[in-house]
Order: C-alpha cells, then sequence, then structure tokens
C-alpha cells in the first residue's frame, strides 16, 4: 500500500511537470488598429515590449485562409482578385517551398513579391500584407513609425524575429449581423441622445490627448483613472 501511494505520487509530479513544459504562453496586445499622425510614435513602447518578448509566433486580426465566409464577409474583393490571379500566375511549388523557409534578409524586392502573389492566391491576407510590407520596406522593415498597429508592431516585430510567416485568428462569420446590430444602436442612440453625448465624450479625449501624444506621454494619459473610465464610456 505504501508502494502504492508512492507511486501515484511520483506519478502525479511527472505528469504536472509535463503538462508544464506543454503549456503555451499567450500574449495580448490590444491597441487602437491606427492612431492619428501626433500619436504616430506612440506603438513605439508596445514594440520595444513585444521585442524583449520575442515571441515564437505572431497572430494577427485576419481571417484564417481556410475561413471563406469570413474572408468573403471582410472583402469580397479580396477572393475574385485571389481567384483570377490563380488562372495567371505563374505558380512554382518548389519556388515557393524554397523561397518560403530562406531568411527574409536573403530575399529580394523579387523574391517578396513573388510570395505576395502565392500568398493573396492561398487566400492567405495576413501573409499576403506580410509580404507586400517587405517588397515596400525591405528587409529591415519601416525605419519611420507609421501610425498603424500592423505596421509598427505586428510586421514590424516579425521582421525583427526573421519570421517568414505570420498566422490569422479572426472571425468574421458574423460581420453582417454584428454591423446590422451596430446600425440599430446607433439609430437608438441619436433617439435618445447617446449620440450627442458619444460626440461629447469623443471630442473630449481627442481634445485632452493631443499634448501628451505630442510629448510621449500619450500611455501615461491613457492609463490615468478619468481617460480609463471616459474609453469605457465611450465603448460602451
Amino acid at each position: 500500500m505504501k508502494n502504492l501511494i508512492l507511486l501515484f505520487i511520483t506519478l502525479t509530479i511527472s505528469f504536472q511537470v509535463i503538462a508544464q513544459e506543454n503549456q503555451k504562453e499567450v500574449f495580448i496586445i490590444g491597441t487602437m488598429h491606427q492612431v492619428p499622425k501626433y500619436l504616430k510614435k506612440s506603438y513605439k513602447p508596445l514594440f520595444k515590449i513585444a521585442k524583449e518578448y520575442a515571441p515564437q509566433t505572431i497572430y494577427v486580426e485576419t481571417p484564417r485562409a481556410e475561413d471563406s465566409v469570413s474572408i468573403t464577409n471582410l472583402d469580397k474583393k479580396f477572393i475574385e482578385y485571389s481567384d483570377s490571379l490563380k488562372r495567371i500566375f505563374p505558380w512554382d511549388e518548389e519556388k515557393f517551398n524554397q523561397l518560403i523557409v530562406t531568411d527574409i534578409d536573403k530575399l529580394d524586392v523579387k523574391d517578396f513579391k513573388y510570395l505576395m502573389n502565392c500568398f493573396i492566391i492561398k487566400r492567405d491576407i495576413a501573409n499576403f500584407w506580410y509580404y507586400a510590407y517587405l517588397a515596400r520596406y525591405g528587409a529591415q522593415g519601416a525605419k519611420k513609425s507609421l501610425g498603424h498597429e500592423n505596421y509598427d508592431i505586428s510586421r514590424k516585430l516579425a521582421v525583427h524575429l526573421n519570421f517568414n510567416k505570420i498566422h490569422s485568428m479572426d472571425d468574421q462569420t458574423y460581420r453582417k449581423e454584428y454591423f446590422q446590430a451596430w446600425k440599430s444602436a446607433n439609430k437608438l442612440g441619436k433617439e435618445n441622445g447617446d449620440a450627442k453625448y458619444l460626440r461629447k465624450l469623443l471630442r473630449k479625449d481627442v481634445l485632452r490627448s493631443i499634448m501628451p501624444g505630442m510629448f510621449g506621454k500619450f500611455g501615461m494619459y491613457s492609463n490615468r483613472l478619468k481617460a480609463m473610465e471616459r474609453m469605457h464610456q465611450i465603448n460602451s
């Protein structure tokens, strides 16, 4: 009996160790998709944190390639373009497989554009935009802040980490229903006075964010209790 108890304790500890080793940590960075020009450098602190964290992979807010419903709801023209390009593009599976495992700093603009077209055919929106970014800014990425989360964090981080691919994780399956509900909420807001109050809150938030944003203190401003309460009201 004593040996059985000892065996049970040993197995329990072993399973816990194995479970801990197999655990994956998810680091979520939530931002506005885009910011005004006077705030375009506000992504720098987030990029610094993400760079120090050095993730093993990057997921972005775009539909997965196999989720044709979400892609159609988000951008029907992308599917149409993908299908038309597939008929004329000189697809070479061997070339694609070779390029996609080559360090990005060893690829040139021609390679980036080739891979960009490959990902259009694959309906892989995240990597289409990633290689479009590389084709435009090169293997070092954009030098200046562009005021957009994907340019200043996700794609820039992927370049820094020498990633050949990033991944999608968005769901736009109910996009149509969502916007119908949003439209109904806006209509109700005009009737009950919420819309007028919302404009007032937004104006106050913008005016109070300009000075902190210009002097690199936007993070300090946005994390103040009053600013967070106001943002909660705006989003509500």
